[in-house]
């Protein structure tokens, strides 16, 4: 994911690419993690969206969000997206 496509997906003037770009490799690795393996090639558009929500939400709110009473740490509809692609361990 190029830093001018996470800029297009958060609709912003070209500015903030080594920040854009920090935050694109920690989602990449979070989105792993919470998979338990590596993201196959060719990327999946469901974890490519993942990542672009992610970007965006660590972006906008730089710390935990609030929803309705409760701390959110990572965006509505990610854990949805990826799911499928968990390895779950015995």
């Amino acid at each position: 994911m190029s830093v001018s496509s996470i800029l297009d997906h958060l609709n912003l003037p070209d500015q903030d690419g080594f920040l854009l770009q920090d935050l694109a490799a920690a989602a990449w690795a979070y989105t792993e993690n919470v998979i338990g393996a590596p993201i196959p090639e060719p990327t999946p558009l469901p974890l490519v969206q993942a990542v672009s929500m992610l970007i965006g939400h660590w972006y906008e709110c730089r710390e935990a969000t609030m929803i309705e009473g409760a701390a959110r740490q990572v965006p509505y509809g990610f854990d949805e997206l990826v799911q499928s692609y968990r390895r779950w361990v015995v």
